[in-house]
């Protein structure tokens, strides 16, 4: 072999972990602390809101603090504080290490970062000021959106960038969902914000583009950005190669595909063939479900990812349980839809969506990544136990009795001689319980802030004086 054949080898080969990691670890740290502290202040509001649905006098002196605003404020910070920023950190540290090179321009991806947390406060401030644009999922007023998108394709850009360099040249499951998602989420806000507030189309052309959106937001970007975690930890913590590349290929496509036509429900404001169409692609929605699962129980291999002693596999198994449960009660949604379509059903079904799914795969995914950025453990392993049962306890007591409730209304509902509001006070009962769960929520979050917070002082600032236990490695080789 010639020399220069030589150097062109050893120029193409894959960088090593420590070198990737030290590429991402200001703006990937970044995105993961600031998405942790959205959490928690959507916790805070949703506990507001939660409280007020059956304490109505409780903050009344101002119209920021009403339950519309509150809930739609709590909503927006999810989804735009948390979990774009803890997607956008998975993204960047992800498509880095399977593509075996260093992210390209960090100090970039830092500063949309910093510009998409300004416009992520101006926002939610906009909506308890009253600016809501009142499209669900997508209620940031428009002079907040500019700096978004802005922010968004600063960090996008470095995370494709990352991608084209790859010296891994065999691209991985997760990376598909990956670059899926991080195109999704431009491409729904972009034709909400261009058809629906710059120039708004009319008629029932507005409810079928905001359900489209929120069906994509749903589905791909937050579904895939869940399944690419899952697809990455669980393979790698049990250290057994993925059963079938094929299998993964036809779930991600079926996704891809069926995803934004989903959600729709039977009486909808649509013509009919828009509901049919979605009725349709949510039945089929089965097949990609059975797919994830068998392909991922076949790679298990008879170990136990669900309560498994690792935490990270621990969170990792949840959110893959929850993702089947939701993927699979939307999937036969279309037979049911018409008795529990005015319910709280449909607040169950999404709880366990956004918080069970998605949040616990997140918090699998932060869990696994920061320590190999730090270059530190966590500092407190009985945090991590604590976290996960606090968590997945928060998402039952939530999930459960709206189910509950909303099988109250129905069966209330569809009795002739039975009073309205007697209805709402029978399901309201059931509805106090989701306050602990909020409330447990809320304290699991807390949890995961301090433990990261004990960790980077102690990494970054050696001479804070915090108290500091047995530390306990989850997650295998850094």
């Amino acid at each position: 072999m010639s020399l220069s054949t030589q150097t062109e080898s050893r120029a193409n080969a894959p960088a090593a972990s420590a070198e990737v990691d030290a590429s991402c670890r200001a703006p990937v740290l970044f995105l993961f602390t600031s998405a942790l502290l959205w959490l928690v202040a959507s916790g805070s509001l949703g506990l507001i809101a939660s409280l007020k649905m059956h304490q109505p006098l409780l903050l009344v002196r101002g119209a920021e603090l009403t339950y519309g605003r509150i809930l739609a404020a709590s909503s927006n910070a999810f989804l735009f504080g948390f979990a774009a920023q803890a997607i956008l950190g998975v993204t960047l540290w992800m498509l880095a290490r399977l593509g075996g090179t260093p992210l390209v321009r960090p100090i970039v991806a830092l500063l949309g970062a910093i510009i998409w947390n300004l416009a992520v406060t101006v926002g939610v401030g906009g909506i308890l000021a009253g600016d809501s644009s009142g499209y669900e999922g997508f209620e940031f007023p428009s002079y907040a959106v500019p700096a978004l998108l802005t922010a968004y394709t600063a960090i996008a850009l470095c995370a494709v960038a990352t991608y084209l360099q790859r010296r891994e040249r065999d691209s991985y499951v997760s990376q598909w969902y990956l670059l899926a998602g991080l195109f999704a989420l431009p491409w729904a806000y972009l034709t909400v914000h261009s058809l629906l507030l710059i120039n708004p189309v009319r008629g029932v052309a507005q409810a079928a583009i905001n359900a489209w959106a929120g069906a994509v937001l749903r589905e791909i970007w937050l579904g895939g950005a869940a399944l690419a975690v899952i697809f990455y930890l669980v393979p790698k913590l049990l250290n057994r190669p993925l059963y079938s590349r094929g299998y993964a290929q036809i779930g991600f496509w079926m996704l891809l595909v069926l995803g934004g036509w989903t959600g729709l429900h039977s009486g909808a404001p649509l013509p009919l063939w828009m509901v049919r169409m979605s009725s349709f692609a949510s039945l089929l929605m089965i097949f990609p479900l059975f797919v994830v699962a068998w392909n991922l129980h076949v790679t298990a291999g008879g170990q136990r990812v669900f309560g498994a002693d690792c935490r990270v596999l621990a969170f990792a198994g949840s959110g893959l349980v929850f993702y089947l449960l939701a993927t699979l009660v939307m999937a036969i949604n279309p037979l049911i839809s018409e008795a529990v379509q005015f319910t709280y059903y449909s607040a169950a079904v999404k709880h366990i969506a956004f918080y069970g799914a998605f949040s616990m795969a997140m918090f699998a995914a932060i869990y696994h990544i920061v320590p190999r950025l730090a270059d530190a453990d966590w500092p407190c392993a009985n945090p991590m136990k604590w976290h996960h049962k606090l968590a997945v306890a928060g998402v039952m007591l939530v999930a459960l009795p709206l189910a509950f409730a909303g099988w109250q209304q129905w069966m209330g509902l569809l009795d002739p001689s039975a009073d309205f509001n007697q209805i709402s006070r029978t399901a309201m009962r059931a509805y106090r319980i989701t306050t602990i769960g909020e409330i447990l929520w809320l304290a699991s979050s807390l949890l995961l802030v301090v433990n990261l917070v004990k960790l980077l002082a102690s990494r970054f600032c050696p001479c804070a004086a915090l108290a500091s236990c047995t530390a306990e490695s989850n997650g295998g080789a850094r």
